[in-house]
């Protein structure tokens, strides 16, 4: 539905700017965003 668009484009964007960040402070930071996905992808399974 719309609300589950809406939270897909929300986190993408989030996705996109911490990435962003990520890629901008240091490399090492980017396995801490993979193991931040993976907690967030764990929390919105309820939600597919």
């Amino acid at each position: 539905g719309e609300v589950d668009n809406f939270v897909e484009n929300h986190f993408y964007r989030m996705a996109l700017n911490l990435i962003g960040v990520m890629e901008r402070s240091s490399v090492e930071s980017l396995n801490d965003v993979t193991g931040i996905f993976s907690i967030m992808s764990d929390h919105m399974e309820p939600f597919n």
